[in-house]
């Protein structure tokens, strides 16, 4: 099995994958924790988001069935990293307080009398969602916290990270620019790093990342018991290893697990084709790749999601931003009676992927091997709606 390139899309089918990967016990714990959902419905007007079943674009997809859990209505933030940022910082301050707070009012309650951490800054660096989620902490605990954000951020993320009380530091370059940043900004004041990737010597906090966003899927884990196909969204890797981890070692049933990522922005791909059975190796994208899957442009994976990766995907596909755009207006103009959902450019990222794969002719060996037909049942995660809202009427608008 290996890489196929042309114009259009490329796919890795992994020879790695394993139908239950055996988990090292620093990568496994934190996900067995048992109280990550009761902390999330301790937050402030926490609803779970919903599951579509949509009939009318499976039956047009001529696929068996197509679910779309929707995170555009997380909240008010319009994304999932809420669940990920929100359990990352409640277990560090349980770690720097030396005790168990699992709800919110408690750690607000512990907060607000300890001296030490009351002052303490949160930091990292984001193209908007993750960020904007660690603000929003911040902002609840009445915590001071500083943003870092590649140069080429639209204006409508900034704003509203700005709009949480959060100090926003626009950095000329790449997000991985912005990750670099942060740490030499957080060595220099003392600030805590609160990121969904990872170095070396930095890992603790975004395997809490990663576990925290088991909470989307056992929200409503009865309706992903039959699921054939779920494609996932690639970025650094922490909620492609969630998603992994969920379905190889949770749900009842293992599906084909397809992590997609922009064409010129696809760092899970090149590591996938680089590594062996051997070596891992992680690639780094260079330069500055442009895409309008802005939350999916980034240059490196996370160390601490790779392991898991690297064992429970079994099929790595890059696509064009066309087939973003053309998933953002199915999913807008619903058709019959499904649902009309609200998908940003890296929320609509799954189904793109799926639109790839039972469209272009070379890529009819990845469909093979995933047995893509149309009796599939295929889950998509709208990880986001739609945080440009210009890009976003430009889209719909466009004939």
């Amino acid at each position: 099995m290996g890489a196929i390139c042309n114009i259009m899309c490329r796919f890795f089918a992994n020879p790695l994958s394993q139908s239950k990967p055996v988990l090292e016990s620093d990568i496994e714990k934190p996900f067995l924790d048992k109280n990550i959902m009761l902390f999330h419905r301790s937050l402030p007007d926490y609803l779970p988001t919903t599951t579509h079943t949509l009939k009318a674009l499976a039956n047009k997809l001529n696929i068996g069935s197509l679910l779309v859990k929707d995170e555009s209505t997380r909240f008010d933030l319009k994304a999932f990293k809420i669940l990920g940022a929100s359990w990352a910082i409640k277990c560090w301050l349980e770690q720097e307080l030396s005790m168990n707070l699992p709800e919110m009012p408690d750690l607000i309650s512990k907060l607000a009398t300890s001296n030490n951490l009351r002052q303490i800054t949160l930091t990292t660096a984001t193209d908007g969602n993750h960020g904007r989620a660690v603000a929003r902490m911040a902002r609840w605990l009445s915590l001071p916290a500083v943003i870092y954000m590649p140069s080429d951020t639209v204006s409508s993320r900034i704003e509203n990270i700005r709009n949480e009380g959060a100090k926003v530091v626009i950095v000329d370059g790449s997000y991985d620019d912005a990750v670099r940043q942060v740490r030499a900004s957080a060595d220099k004041n003392g600030w805590q790093i609160i990121s969904d990737t990872s170095w070396e010597g930095y890992e603790t906090i975004p395997r809490h990342v990663i576990a925290g966003y088991q909470t989307l899927f056992n929200e409503q884990s009865e309706l992903f018991q039959n699921i054939d196909i779920v494609l996932i969204q690639g970025g650094v890797g922490a909620i492609t290893a969630s998603t992994a981890y969920y379905f190889t070692q949770v749900a009842t049933k293992r599906p084909y697990i397809i992590s997609v990522e922009p064409n010129n922005s696809a760092c899970l791909f090149e590591s996938a084709c680089a590594t062996t059975h051997k070596e891992d190796c992680l690639i780094s994208i260079k330069g500055s790749p442009k895409t309008i899957m802005a939350g999916l442009n980034c240059g490196t994976a996370s160390r601490v999601a790779w392991p898991i990766i690297r064992n429970a995907v079994d099929l790595f596909i890059t696509i064009p931003d066309t087939y973003a755009t053309q998933a953002i207006k199915l999913l807008h103009f619903a058709g019959d009676n499904d649902q009309q959902i609200e998908s940003g450019e890296s929320g609509s990222a799954g189904l793109g992927g799926l639109l790839a794969l039972l469209n272009e002719p070379d890529l009819e060996k990845a469909r093979n091997t995933i047995g893509l037909s149309d009796r599939s049942n295929v889950l998509i995660i709208n990880t986001e709606g739609a945080t440009d809202p210009a890009s976003y009427r430009q889209i719909i608008e466009k004939l």
